[in-house]
């Protein structure tokens, strides 16, 4: 049983033919291959991913600005409605003294107090 064909009492098979050998060295070669694409494209997925949450957090970020700016439009719009209503109001007011001022007027006064810089004659 010394016998260098054996082992462990059983006969090891005979060489592969070549056009066998060569298949299985051509499916190892290939599987491989597959393996180390394999990798490299969890390596990328794993890069994409983390872009990914980069990207994610840029767009959050830059979402919680775009809500500030509008806040603070928004505020802007309202305090320009409240001004100008302020100006209608103080418009009307101005008028109302004009022509209590046409009525009233001092002897020897203008016949037209001054309007205001920004209202119309």
């Amino acid at each position: 049983m010394n016998d260098l064909n054996s082992l462990n009492g059983s006969k090891l098979p005979a060489p592969l033919p070549d056009h066998q050998r060569l298949a299985i060295e051509q499916g190892m070669s290939a599987y491989q291959h597959i393996i180390h694409e394999r990798d490299q494209l969890r390596h990328e997925v794993d890069e994409l991913r983390a872009m990914m949450a980069t990207h994610k957090l840029v767009a959050e970020a830059q979402a919680g600005q775009l809500n500030e700016l509008e806040s603070r439009m928004h505020r802007a719009m309202i305090e320009r409605d409240e001004a100008v209503a302020k100006h209608a109001e103080l418009s009307v007011l101005f008028r109302s003294f004009e022509a209590l001022w046409g009525t009233f007027k001092p002897k020897g006064s203008p016949a037209r107090m001054a309007s205001p810089p920004d209202s119309p004659p």
